[in-house]
């Protein structure tokens, strides 16, 4: 089974619009976690 109709079968067992919903904080979460790393590594990689 593919992740996207795993997805599917979730979203409609939870209401229709609660997939965009997490999709939307995974990729909140995502870019949190990106950002957080980038801020760690540029400080490191200027001392280099």
């Amino acid at each position: 089974m593919s992740i996207r109709a795993h997805l599917t079968a979730a979203g409609q067992i939870a209401h229709p619009g609660q997939d965009r919903h997490v999709l939307a904080t995974v990729t909140a979460g995502y870019r949190t976690a990106v950002r957080r790393t980038a801020d760690e590594l540029l400080p490191l990689l200027r001392g280099l």
